[in-house]
């Protein structure tokens, strides 16, 4: 019997495989997005729901590689619909998040953020995600701004939504330098990609044209004509994509000039245009697109005039948002998609059917199920070292979703500290309110006199037992709690073990999304780099601090 590839059918007369996208048949109808039944939700979990240990087995005894290559991928689509051990963070940005992007370079991780107020944030600590703001591409405004980041293998680029577009260009490899170019003439980016030196994006101050600079540095401006507003764009070597707004998808090649080809037309023959909302390169022949009307699907490059999709993902809920949180994981078999519902969705890339929860989970527990607080306007699938995380953001909030992991009640005790550096604190009591933000807890005993950081709370070590109730009830509304003693090496993180544990025991069920952080060095160190600056320190006294903290 031939094995089922993807994308592929055999036939069986000329006893050979062709591409399903060169298969006769009748165009298939434009997915309407409704809502889905429990009777479809029932028949949807009997006819696809997958057996671990029937994938196991068949993985073990089967002697065909595609059989055993379709049982492993049948029992990783398993593992990641029953996922449920899922963290969220507060993060203390200034608007709402609307980007974020994660990437490593030798060995080291580096998190962006983009909000609705221009704000860049970056984190450079793999295990933590406490942001500090670097840049405001958009300093006179308050609302409507859109930041957007692609990041390659040596820098990131972040464009702005508003009166005067700007581009931050940071190297990688030099931490903390961000090149800031102003674009004259261009204004309100809504879509961006940002490939080596080169950058292609859309603005709503030229219609129908896309606009592509080769080389930032020399800000070379060439319009592509697409004869309709562009909602989307993508680079893919010297390829440029742009998805229209009538629907159409143009193809333009950077070494032959401004017209492009449109693709895939014969599929608007019997369907309803409807604007494209994303691109995304899947292979170099495959991409994969996303519609206004909720349609999800991939499409065949090699053929540009065939309008059957090769994948139809159905689920998928859109009725007018233009900005919709869309991931890929790095092995490109797994699709996440955000929902108009507030929820999120996901499929097997290849065979396009849903990943459905084989057991049953409280909606809360199940990342596929939960009804989040709003849209989700950003997500990205990371390799982190305890596995492949799913990143959603939402409001103030990151949701860091453990693809395949599951928290039962017996590991949720466990809590790992996140290290605060010096300078990481001082950004925080710098940019943020303190007692509504974030709170310090110094839990410092004797030696809390001659100085401490400023509107820091004395909660002594000896005492923290019978203390940290009335602590949790005074800051279970506060996102960000950090402790500290001396060096913070024995006391604070002792104290901010105890704290998290019990805040777990007594808020259980009803706490709100927060980080429990320790500063590292402790205060001995933050007093010899800040004991000068008043918005830091208070009550230092210079006769109780010796040399030998100098």
């Amino acid at each position: 019997m031939p094995v089922e590839l993807p994308g592929f059918y055999f036939d069986t007369s000329r006893n050979r495989y062709f591409p399903l996208s060169s298969k006769l048949k009748d165009p298939l109808p434009q997915p309407v997005p409704v809502p889905i039944s429990d009777d479809y939700l029932i028949h949807s979990r009997k006819r696809r729901r997958i057996s671990s240990w029937h994938s196991n087995e068949t993985t073990r005894t089967s002697h065909s590689i595609g059989e055993r290559y379709q049982a492993s991928h049948d029992f990783v689509c398993s593992q990641y619909a029953n996922t449920t051990r899922v963290l969220e963070k507060k993060v203390p940005v200034f608007g709402r998040i609307k980007s974020f992007s994660s990437m490593t370079l030798d060995g080291n991780t580096h998190r962006f953020i983009g909000d609705s107020r221009g704000w860049l944030y970056s984190s450079a600590e793999s295990e933590s995600v406490l942001f500090r703001a670097d840049v405001n591409l958009q300093p006179e405004s308050e609302e409507f701004l859109l930041t957007v980041f692609h990041v390659d293998s040596l820098s990131s680029s972040a464009t702005s939504f508003g009166p005067s577009a700007k581009i931050a260009v940071q190297d990688l490899n030099m931490t903390g330098r961000i090149s800031l170019l102003s674009l004259t003439g261009l204004h309100d980016i809504w879509s961006s990609h940002f490939e080596e030196a080169s950058l292609v994006l859309v603005h709503q101050g030229v219609s129908t044209k896309a606009v592509y600079m080769s080389d930032i540095d020399a800000f070379a401006v060439q319009h592509l004509e697409t004869q309709s507003d562009v909602f989307a764009v993508r680079q893919h070597g010297t390829v440029i994509f742009a998805g229209c707004r009538n629907g159409n998808i143009m193809q333009f090649d950077k070494r032959l000039g401004k017209r492009g080809q449109k693709l895939h037309t014969n599929r608007f023959s019997k369907q309803q245009r409807t604007s494209v909302l994303h691109l995304e390169m899947l292979t170099d022949w495959q991409v994969l697109t996303s519609y206004m009307n909720g349609g999800l699907m991939t499409f065949d490059l090699r053929f540009t005039r065939e309008g059957s999709p090769l994948v139809q993902y159905h689920g998928h809920h859109n009725t007018y948002t233009q900005r919709l949180g869309i991931a890929i994981d790095p092995s490109h078999e797994f699709l996440f998609a955000a929902g108009e519902d507030r929820r999120i969705r996901a499929w097997s890339v290849h065979t396009g059917r849903p990943l459905i929860s084989s057991s049953s989970h409280d909606d809360m527990d199940d990342p596929f199920n939960r009804v989040f607080p709003g849209v989700v306007e950003t997500m990205q699938v990371t390799a982190e070292r305890e596995g492949l995380c799913l990143w959603a953001g939402h409001d103030q909030t990151l949701y860091q979703i453990y693809l395949g992991q599951q928290l039962s009640d017996g590991d949720r005790p466990s809590f790992q500290q996140a290290g605060l550096q010096l300078q990481e604190l001082a950004d925080v009591i710098k940019t943020s309110i303190p007692k509504k933000d974030f709170v310090i807890v110094d839990v410092r005993d004797d030696d809390f006199r001659g100085g401490n950081i400023k509107g820091a709370i004395n909660k002594p070590s000896r005492d923290f037992l019978t203390s940290v109730d009335e602590l949790i009830k005074d800051t279970k509304d506060i996102p960000l709690v950090i402790f500290h003693c001396a060096l913070s090496q024995v006391r604070g993180p002792k104290a901010a073990r105890i704290y998290e544990e019990t805040r777990r025991n007594v808020l259980y069920g009803k706490d709100i999304p927060h980080e429990v952080a320790v500063l590292r060095e402790g205060f001995a160190r933050f007093q010899e780099k800040y004991r000068d600056d008043p918005d830091l320190i208070e009550n230092w006294d210079k006769e109780i601090w010796s040399s030998e903290w100098s």
